[in-house]
């Protein structure tokens, strides 16, 4: 069976992000959960422009598009840790989508 993914699903992401946040669930469950959204986020990405997972040096799962490499799967967990403060999904998914990340 394949995983349909749609960029309309991003504030999904936020809004489980924050829920597991509000249940102050631990940091091992937010590190598996953040892991795996960041990785429906770049499945997200890859289904609309393209591009393969590979590693990054320090071990990271990145996404690469063309000549630019993308960090989807770390992107959520920085906005986990602070979601006030800065860009959201959205937003990050918006930049990459158009090509301006």
């Amino acid at each position: 069976m394949e995983l349909k993914v749609h960029p309309a699903s991003v504030p999904a992401l936020e809004q489980v992000v924050l829920a597991l946040r509000e249940m102050q669930v631990d940091d091992s469950a937010i590190a598996g959960a953040t892991f795996m959204l960041g990785a429906y986020l770049g499945e997200i990405l890859r289904s609309v422009r393209g591009g393969n997972w590979c590693g990054g040096t320090d071990g990271d799962l990145l996404l690469k598009i063309g000549a630019t490499t993308y960090a989807p799967v770390a992107k959520v967990p920085k906005f986990a840790a602070n979601p006030a403060g800065g860009d959201g999904l959205g937003f990050y998914a918006s930049a990459v989508l158009a090509g301006e990340v």
